[in-house]
């Protein structure tokens, strides 16, 4: 996440937990993503995490929108109003280091030399095996992309004002999913590009749709797709779940003092 948001409550958690902060702008954007690189390989690896969020459009729609047609228009994409072009740096930094490319590069046979003895092809495949094992358990085994696309009503996102004081009316929020196993993706940063881009025109028609109709198209790419299920936020859940919290931590902290660890 950006760097701003360090010094947010949720933010002192992220980094206590070590995860990964960006500094915006396009002049730190090459730098971003060295430390990318280096955070998958000193901590995302060693701390063995499962996830990676990532945010491809890279900023808010209304402040990236004209850029990103302006984008659209050098490479002879339609515009889109809904999405910006998703930004590819990321994932190609991600695919490389602990994705299936990282094996390809280092373990990718010589085709000359595999062909010209076939009576050793089964020990060659063997040792590639144990290579690709070894590898996988170093750099890290990713094996699906889950896309998601958020819908508001009438395109109005709830913005950090919202979120923190409650103010503006309850409202039904759509998050529609799709997974992708990382074996059926492209496996160069070019055609990686051009797959994202298609994704995100399915996802303009997506949101299209939506704002068109009212009615979220859920089984627009999958035509046997559940019905989404509604969550509903309980107040006096959520009431119960904070006072347990503190409660917890004041039980924690009284018995540390008492101990005399404080």
């Amino acid at each position: 996440m950006d760097k701003v948001f360090k010094f947010t409550n949720f933010g002192v958690v992220s980094w206590m937990h070590d995860d990964f902060f960006i500094l915006a702008g396009r002049d730190h954007r090459d730098t971003s993503l060295v430390h990318l690189k280096r955070h998958l390989s000193e901590v995302f690896i060693p701390k063995q995490r499962k996830y990676l969020v990532v945010f491809p459009e890279g900023g808010f729609l209304h402040k990236r929108r004209e850029a990103s047609n302006r984008f659209a228009a050098k490479l002879g994409l339609p515009p889109m109003e809904h999405c910006t072009l998703p930004r590819t740096g990321a994932l190609d930094v991600i695919m490389a280091e602990i994705g299936p490319w990282s094996q390809l590069q280092s373990l990718n046979p010589d085709k000359e030399q595999a062909e010209k003895d076939t009576d050793d092809k089964t020990e060659e495949r063997a040792i590639v095996e144990e290579k690709q094992g070894e590898e996988t358990a170093k750099t890290g085994n990713l094996k699906y992309i889950v896309d998601v696309t958020v819908a508001y009503p009438q395109g109005k996102p709830l913005d950090l004002q919202s979120i923190v004081t409650g103010w503006r009316k309850p409202c039904l929020t759509h998050v529609h999913y799709r997974v992708f196993p990382i074996s059926d993706l492209p496996r160069s940063s070019e055609e990686l590009k051009n797959w994202m881009i298609r994704l995100y025109q399915e996802k303009e028609e997506l949101l299209g749709t939506f704002y068109r109709t009212g009615e979220f198209p859920y089984n627009q790419f999958d035509p046997t797709a559940l019905p989404p299920k509604n969550l509903y936020h309980d107040p006096l859940r959520f009431l119960v779940i904070h006072t347990f919290f503190l409660f917890s931590n004041y039980l924690f902290y009284s018995a540390a003092n008492a101990l005399g660890v404080l």
